[in-house]
C-alpha cells in the first residue's frame, strides 16, 4: 500500500523549528534565573518594599542598650551581645561560657555552612560585656560547654522585642536582624575595613558585606546639604 506525504500544513512547525523552540525557551529560562541571581541585593536587603528602614541608626543603638541595662542580667547580657558583635540570633543561643575568651575580650560564634561545614569566627566585645557575663555564668564555670541561655529562639525573639518596646524602637527594624544590620552599618561608618566586618558578620561572600556600604553617610550627606538654602 502506498503512503502519501502529504506536505505539512503552513502553520504547523516543523520538526527542527519546535526544537528550536524548545532549545530558545531554555536559554529564556536560564538568562531569567541567572539575572534574578546578579540583581543587586542592596535594593531590598536594607529596606523592605515599602522602602521602611531594616537597621538601627546609631541613636536606636545607645537606646537599645540602655533600655537592655534596665532589665534582667541574662537578657541585658543576651541583648549587648547581639548589639555588639553583630550576630545572628541562632548563633548568640548556642554561645556556651567556653566560648567567651575573657583574657582577649571576643566572643567565639560557631555556624553551620553548606554541606555541613562548620565555621568558627571571633569577634571582640566591649570590657562591660563580659565582665556582665562573668558575673551571670560565675567565674568557676567558664568552662562549660553547655549553652549560656537554655531559650527557643521564639523566646529570644520576645526578650528582644520587649527591650525595643522600652527603648521606643517601633518599625520593621526593631528586631534582632535589625540589630545586626545596625551593627554592620555603624562598624563601617567608623571606619572598620569591609573585609573586617565582613569577617565579624561571618558573610562567604564579600558582595553581601558590601550591602552595607548603601547607606548615606555623614560625608554624604555633607554634600547634600551644600545644596540646600
Amino acid at each position: 500500500m502506498k503512503v502519501e506525504n502529504y506536505p505539512q500544513n503552513a502553520t504547523d512547525p516543523s520538526p527542527q523549528e519546535k526544537v528550536s523552540a524548545r532549545a530558545c525557551n531554555a536559554l529564556d529560562v536560564s538568562v531569567a534565573k541567572l539575572g534574578a541571581a546578579m540583581e543587586p541585593v542592596e535594593n531590598w536587603a536594607l529596606f523592605d518594599r515599602q522602602g521602611r528602614r531594616k537597621y538601627l541608626v546609631s541613636s536606636e543603638r545607645k537606646r537599645f542598650f540602655h533600655a537592655a541595662m534596665e532589665g534582667p542580667l541574662a537578657d541585658s547580657v543576651f541583648a549587648n551581645l547581639l548589639l555588639h558583635s553583630g550576630c545572628r540570633i541562632s548563633e548568640a543561643l548556642a554561645v556556651c561560657p567556653q566560648h567567651i575568651d575573657v583574657e582577649e575580650q571576643f566572643v567565639v560564634f560557631r555556624t553551620l555552612k553548606k554541606r555541613g561545614r562548620i565555621h568558627i569566627r571571633a569577634v571582640p566585645v566591649p570590657r562591660d560585656f563580659w565582665k556582665r557575663a562573668l558575673l551571670m555564668v560565675g567565674r568557676d564555670n567558664t568552662s562549660s560547654a553547655e549553652p549560656i541561655w537554655r531559650w527557643s529562639r521564639s523566646t529570644a525573639w520576645r526578650k528582644v522585642k520587649r527591650i525595643m518596646a522600652r527603648a521606643g524602637i517601633e518599625g520593621v527594624h526593631a528586631s534582632p536582624k535589625g540589630l545586626r544590620h545596625g551593627f554592620a552599618v555603624e562598624a563601617l561608618a567608623k571606619g572598620a575595613p569591609l573585609t573586617l566586618v565582613k569577617t565579624w558578620l561571618g558573610h562567604s561572600r564579600l558582595e553581601s558585606t558590601q550591602v552595607y556600604t548603601q547607606v548615606m553617610g555623614a560625608e554624604e550627606r555633607a554634600y547634600a546639604e551644600r545644596m540646600w538654602w
